[in-house]
């Protein structure tokens, strides 16, 4: 057998992109065989639910918070924009809205390309936009004004903080040199290409990759395999959804703050010290 939990290799299955909770969950615990192997899951098969719970997410937004703060830059009215609107990006626009960030921009084929917003959203076209909602064109529509017909121009938006959230590849030589915003807060995988992170740098950009701003799902995942609380008590109480929003918070919080302390100390490339740390905690383990 080819699970872990019956003798074989693989420790779990989970979301990527295009799938749709918890529908898919559903289908692959049927044909697994088992719960015990897909994450992701809603609650009441033992899951985190964490694409809908928007953990992943919810670790960018911390990212981007902790390194504002650590920059002395207020987080209440901190612009930002977001490319993608998927279940990474609703999530961002989510839960930094909620530490106090004020989107300006957000860009999603689904929405027609870009948008500007000229004054703050209104409530009800965040909550759209984080649930992911039909409401959230006609919102935009009434609230916005679209910019460009493509996903693109959303990068170059004069903003506090950049959360590439759709695909890789976003930010490359040709196009880095465009970026305004201050911060760059990677929510895709891979969005920033190796050149463009010298770019970004030698412009005085702080970019935190991926690998330390997107643990969230790989975080909630571990909750959902080992977490010891029971189907019963997290339909009660929340408790292993709430572990791993926890979880998540405490180690992006870490994570920020050694990126920062390795790049004020040593002047490094924030991906050359995100590597370094990733390197480090794989092979010689995480400093407790």
């Amino acid at each position: 057998n080819i699970l872990f939990e019956k003798g074989g290799i693989f420790g779990g299955f989970g979301y990527d992109v295009g799938c749709r909770p918890p529908h898919n969950a559903i289908w692959a615990c049927d044909e697994l065989g088992t719960t015990g192997s897909f994450t992701g899951k809603p609650i009441d098969m033992g899951g985190t639910d964490y694409d809908r719970e928007g953990i992943a997410g919810l670790g960018v937004a911390v990212a981007a918070r902790t390194l504002l703060e650590r920059r002395k830059v207020p987080v209440q009215g901190a612009s930002f924009a977001v490319q993608g609107a998927g279940a990474m990006g609703a999530a961002v626009i989510r839960y930094f809205s909620e530490y106090g960030g004020t989107l300006k921009s957000l860009a999603d084929p689904r929405y027609g390309g870009t948008w500007v917003l000229d004054r703050p959203a209104g409530a009800a076209l965040i909550k759209a936009l984080s649930a992911q909602d039909e409401t959230a064109k006609k919102l935009l529509e009434q609230e916005g004004r679209l910019l460009a017909p493509d996903s693109q121009e959303v990068l170059y938006q004069d903003v506090d903080v950049l959360f590439p959230c759709a695909v890789e590849d976003v930010l490359t030589a040709e196009n880095a040199g465009r970026v305004k915003a201050r911060f760059v807060v990677e929510g895709a995988n891979n969005p920033t290409r190796d050149e463009a992170h010298k770019i970004l740098f030698d412009k005085g950009i702080i970019n935190v990759p991926d690998i330390i701003a997107n643990p969230g799902g790989i975080i909630s995942a571990f909750v959902e395999l080992t977490s010891a609380i029971t189907v019963e008590e997290n339909l009660k109480t929340r408790k292993k959804v709430q572990q791993a929003k926890d979880m998540t918070i405490d180690r992006v919080t870490s994570n920020v703050h050694e990126l920062l302390d390795i790049i004020e100390t040593y002047g490094l490339q924030s991906d050359r010290a995100g590597d370094f740390i990733a390197h480090r905690n794989i092979f010689l383990g995480i400093p407790s």
